[in-house]
């Protein structure tokens, strides 16, 4: 209908809810192939990490991988796209993998996940002492974050499973409680927004 009243072409608008019912519905692939034709009516609407990301929720990692690394090559001083890049090659190209987190590290060397994630690769791959040096910057950024207030959405996850890896089994629940408890308080229908 959308498109019948824009002289055939559908608006952003009526593509991107219909992307996030797709989403919504947990019908990832539907919400990627959307995203991307989207990108074709309207180049550089979505991003391509996160087109990635849903072609992966879906279960399409050759797709993920090849989205990644053009996002790579659009963006190559984006740290988290470099990191989620790497991730697609941590098990098949190990020495890209490395050099690829090498770069993520140097670009944002403060990132919990980014240095966890390669911590524990390293501590496996002859470099022990780095690795758990980078792992435990990672615990004590993570824990200071969680003190202050000041936690990123899927910092609770990667947080509470570190946590586990250690046997702290406790503190890994109490921090799986307190993102519910923070998605539970962010959540008020008055402070709702319309989708332009």
């Amino acid at each position: 209908n959308d498109a019948s009243r824009n002289n055939g072409k559908a608006s952003k608008q009526s593509l991107k809810k219909l992307s996030s019912a797709y989403e919504d519905a947990g019908k990832y692939l539907d919400s990627a192939e959307t995203d991307e034709f989207i990108n074709d009516l309207y180049p550089g609407t979505i991003s391509l990490n996160n087109i990635a990301l849903k072609y992966g929720e879906a279960g399409r990692d050759d797709k993920k991988r090849k989205l990644l690394e053009q996002a790579y090559h659009q963006s190559p001083n984006n740290a988290t796209i470099i990191f989620n890049f790497a991730l697609t090659l941590k098990r098949t190209e190990s020495s890209r993998y490395k050099d690829l987190m090498e770069e993520s590290i140097s670009i944002a060397p403060n990132d919990p996940v980014h240095l966890y994630d390669f911590g524990c690769w390293l501590r496996n791959h002859n470099e022990r002492q780095r690795g758990q040096d980078m792992i435990d910057q990672a615990m004590h950024i993570w824990g200071e974050r969680l003190v202050h207030g000041r936690m990123m959405s899927w910092d609770y996850g990667w947080y509470a499973s570190a946590l586990e890896s250690i046997g702290e089994y406790t503190k890994a629940k109490e921090v799986r409680s307190n993102a519910v408890k923070k998605a539970t308080s962010e959540y008020n229908s008055e402070n709702l927004t319309q989708i332009k």
